[in-house]
């Protein structure tokens, strides 16, 4: 390929970036998770609620001290998983297919522990 002057243009063009944008792993993981507890329980606030992850079940039950105990409990373990993820996910370079693969999944385990977490306090809240 060649511009109107002749020169060359093999290998400069653009290609588009293989990132998915920021907010729609969280976007996405939050409709898929948050539509079971819409189909359940019928209520909007608990479905909204799952925003708020592993903090929802405290929250459900006006920080009962059990339901908030078990918030506080779910917590840590959410934000290493979160945290260890996307850790990894920083440090993995290169452009390889099983490397993109592996950052591509990496991206998504941060939303989905998050609002999974929602599922598991609402599990203990709301039985």
């Amino acid at each position: 390929m060649v511009d109107y002057a002749g020169h060359s243009l093999a290998g400069t063009a653009t290609r588009r970036s293989q990132k998915p944008s920021g907010w729609l792993p969280w976007a996405v993981s939050f409709v898929l998770l948050s539509a079971p507890v819409l189909v359940l329980t019928k209520s909007l606030g608990l479905t909204l609620g799952v925003a708020l992850g592993p903090f929802a079940g405290g929250f459900a039950r006006d920080w009962q001290s059990c339901c908030k105990t078990n918030s506080l409990t779910i917590f840590p373990f959410t934000i290493a998983i979160i945290l260890a993820a996307l850790g990894l996910r920083s440090v993995l370079r290169g452009r390889s297919k099983p490397i993109r693969i592996l950052r591509h999944l990496l991206t998504w385990i941060a939303p989905m522990t998050w609002f999974l977490a929602a599922l598991l306090s609402y599990a203990h809240a709301l039985e």
